[in-house]
């Protein structure tokens, strides 16, 4: 017959396993609930306590860590890599002239090439705002511009 802090054990690891296929915190608490009553197991064979102590212990830490959890699950993150580009103030280097010629700015100390959103001509020297990234440019507008 296996113990039952085998048991719970082999339950906390499979509540681990499943955590990791999945994309929320969720499973963890579960497992985190069984090892808590794994340590029950070792002083007592009351099963009722020791399920008792799975739940309690999975249901606080749920509603202690829901705010948290939410926040990383939701992707409201910071933003990475290309992305992060997209809503910083550069200057450009280079006139980027009208018909999508592109031309060349520096945002965060990079250079890159980019286009004016409108197709007009931004002059060297020009503060501009990042809009999107099409491929390897960015599509940018001056920053004194004014939306219609």
């Amino acid at each position: 017959m296996i113990s039952t802090w085998l048991l719970w054990f082999l339950i906390a690891v499979i509540f681990a396993i499943i955590e990791i296929v999945t994309v929320g915190f969720f499973m963890i608490w579960f497992g985190v609930g069984a090892l808590a009553a794994m340590v029950f197991a070792l002083f007592t064979n009351n099963f009722i306590v020791q399920v008792s102590v799975f739940t309690i212990v999975s249901i606080i830490l749920l509603f202690m860590t829901r705010k948290f959890t939410s926040k990383v699950s939701e992707g409201g993150g910071i933003a990475t890599n290309i992305d992060a580009i997209i809503g910083k103030i550069g200057i450009v280097m280079e006139d980027i002239k009208p018909l999508d010629e592109p031309g060349l700015v520096k945002v965060s100390g990079e250079l890159w090439s980019a286009i004016s959103v409108d197709s007009k001509l931004i002059e060297k020297g020009t503060q501009i705002k990042v809009l999107q990234v099409k491929g390897v440019r960015l599509v940018v507008e001056t920053l004194n511009s004014e939306k219609e």
